[in-house]
């Protein structure tokens, strides 16, 4: 399956194009557990304010908020849809023992 976002630019209004920005400097921070990427917390968008010196109006909170859930839907979207198989052979006690 094609990203469809790839090499397309999106057209930000110029009111917003400051939360644009904004969030790619948030966004190149995200943290990854070791198993997903994770959500841009309100923890590190505080920090960023306050390093920042910027004092985020609702509505751009809002914005970076929407902009976070697209970017998750992205970075979780799997090319295969199907649940991964890790084996055909099911669970026995020999098994267990044999991996344990």
């Amino acid at each position: 399956m094609r990203d469809n976002h790839v090499d397309r630019r999106p057209r930000i209004p110029a009111a917003g194009q400051h939360v644009w920005v904004w969030f790619a400097y948030l966004d190149r921070k995200r943290f990854h557990n070791g198993y997903a990427f994770m959500p841009i917390s309100h923890l590190e968008i505080d920090a960023w304010a306050r390093l920042h010196g910027e004092t985020p109006a609702a509505w751009e909170l809002r914005a970076l908020s929407a902009m976070d859930v697209e970017k998750m839907i992205l970075l979780n979207a799997s090319d295969d849809d199907s649940k991964d198989v890790v084996s055909s052979r099911p669970m026995s006690v020999e098994l267990f023992d044999a991996l344990f």
